[in-house]
């Protein structure tokens, strides 16, 4: 029996369909909308507000992580020029396997802004390309080291109306390169 305002009292629903599918639609898109920062090993909110606020729009995170991997913490360290701003690093960690994310400005000593094939800021100008790929519309590189390896993307983006370029950076010490490559290359803006 209908009550008012058009809700089921006593009875048994006669109708539990709409109900099904508005459940079923409600959990698609939640999925959908935090299904990347779910599969990301979870930093907590607090923390990544307070990160943004220090790095401001240049500041990017993983859009997922390999499995297993838990945040344990984050560092900001200032570049040299000032010009450069800040490198926010994030780690992630599990049982030996271990991601140290970067991402800042792509910035160098000179406080020239391009994207460069020997390096980043959060790691150093030191490196040489082992590969390199354009993946998700982004300059990505590689470089195989003795303890680990890097991979760092180059992330084109407009700064009060300017072009500029961020970078997204990880020295990691278990993937395979197209993996590493891939991980920073779906990096998203936090």
């Amino acid at each position: 029996m209908l009550a008012p305002g058009g809700v089921f009292s006593g009875g048994r629903n006669r109708h539990p369909m709409p109900r099904f599918i508005a459940l079923t639609v409600c959990v698609l898109i939640c999925t959908v909308l935090l299904g990347p920062a779910a599969q990301a090993a979870s930093v907590p909110q607090t923390e990544r507000v307070r990160m943004h606020a220090l790095t401001g729009p240049y500041d990017f995170y993983p859009a997922s992580l390999p499995p297993g991997l838990k945040y344990l913490k984050w560092k900001r360290t200032a570049l040299s020029p000032m010009a450069c701003g800040t490198n926010l690093s994030i780690v992630f960690t599990n049982g030996g396997k271990e991601i140290d994310w970067s991402s800042s400005r792509d910035c160098n000593a000179d406080a020239n802004v391009a994207c460069r094939a020997d390096g980043y800021p959060g790691y150093g100008f030191i490196m040489s390309a082992t590969y390199s790929a354009k993946i998700n519309g982004r300059r990505v590189y590689f470089s195989s080291g003795n303890h680990g390896s890097n991979a760092w993307a180059c992330v084109p983006l407009r700064v009060g109306g300017y072009a500029d370029m961020a970078v997204v950076g990880i020295w990691e010490n278990f993937m395979k390169p197209r993996d590493a490559m891939n991980l920073v290359a779906y990096a998203q803006p936090f």
